[in-house]
């Protein structure tokens, strides 16, 4: 889960209801419900498990990046596509592609620093492991000209 803090002092917080659906079911808050308008001073990626320390009990670790020109946020997700060939005594064809469902893998955070022209980007899978990379801003332009990631995925930092 993601909890990012803006300069105004909102914190938004990944999973939070934030309001229902048209069928009443709930709505919780995405990446996407994070205003363009929001300047990001942090975002961190809480660890998908709890730890207990001797003065801290039962807490999850945070992750924080800060101090970047702009953020990104992505869930890493693995869908399963059954296909089925269908019969060959049949005129009409019974097979096809079936939808899987999503099967998360990891949460991905990354800050780009436009004055070194470099992204940092943190990678946490579902066990904790975590995975750090270093790469050119132009890296993820081509990312996002590709359609890797969506165009809109960026949110301003405080700098």
């Amino acid at each position: 889960m993601f909890i990012c803090s803006t300069k105004s002092g909102q914190v938004y917080q990944e999973g939070k209801e934030i309001g229902k659906h048209p069928d009443g079911s709930p709505r919780t808050l995405t990446w996407d419900d994070i205003p363009k308008s929001a300047v990001i001073t942090q975002v961190q990626l809480t660890y998908p498990f709890r730890v207990n320390l001797s003065d801290r009990k039962n807490f999850a670790p945070l992750l924080s990046l800060g101090r970047f020109h702009q953020y990104y946020f992505a869930n890493e997700a693995v869908v399963t596509m059954p296909i089925s060939l269908g019969r060959a005594e049949k005129s009409s064809l019974e097979g096809g592609i079936q939808m899987g469902v999503p099967n998360l893998q990891a949460k991905i955070v990354g800050g780009v620093d436009k004055d070194l022209g470099i992204v940092i980007e943190v990678r946490v899978d579902r066990s904790g492991n975590t995975m750090i990379k270093r790469f050119p801003y132009s890296v993820l332009q081509e990312r996002i000209k590709q359609g890797t990631f969506n165009k809109d995925i960026l949110r301003n930092g405080a700098d």
